[in-house]
């Protein structure tokens, strides 16, 4: 097994960040139009979390040969979908100015961890962020993802 660093109060209070409240009046609006994917506030603010300890942890996104040159397009994503969460305007989408490859990018991601959360959940070090970053959720996160890029 691998040893891994015990995380610190703070560094888990930076990762397992509540944004729900803010992302509820952005997401009830998305779920009236008519391809609306059943996503609630929390599954978005999973997908958050999962990107917080991934950049805290610079652990590769948990890809083994991740490729260097798509952080940039990952945090730039990151970032984008922070800023639409914490903007006034309720009108907008929680992916809206996000370049369709850097989704892609963030895709690729969400399916890696779908494909490993059983292997995760096997080490004690994860269980915080298995509990809370569910493979249902972000399967959830992948569908709206995915239906926002095939609209554009």
């Amino acid at each position: 097994m691998v040893q891994h660093t015990q995380l610190t109060d703070k560094q888990i209070s930076g990762i397992f960040k509540d944004y729900t409240e803010k992302i509820l009046p952005k997401i009830n609006k998305y779920l009236l139009t008519k391809n609306a994917v059943n996503i609630s506030a929390n599954d978005i603010n999973n997908l958050v979390v999962l990107l917080n300890w991934c950049f805290l942890l610079k652990n590769n996104f948990f890809i083994k040969d991740f490729n260097k040159r798509l952080v940039f397009a990952i945090c730039d994503a990151y970032n984008q979908l922070k800023t639409n969460i914490l903007s006034p305007d309720d009108n907008m989408c929680i992916l809206d100015n996000i370049d369709i490859e850097k989704l892609k990018t963030m895709k690729f991601i969400l399916h890696q961890y779908v494909s490993i959360i059983d292997t995760l959940q096997e080490d004690t070090y994860y269980t915080d962020l298995c509990k809370t970053v569910t493979k249902a959720s972000i399967k959830k996160c992948l569908a709206f993802v995915n239906g926002f890029i095939l609209t554009k």
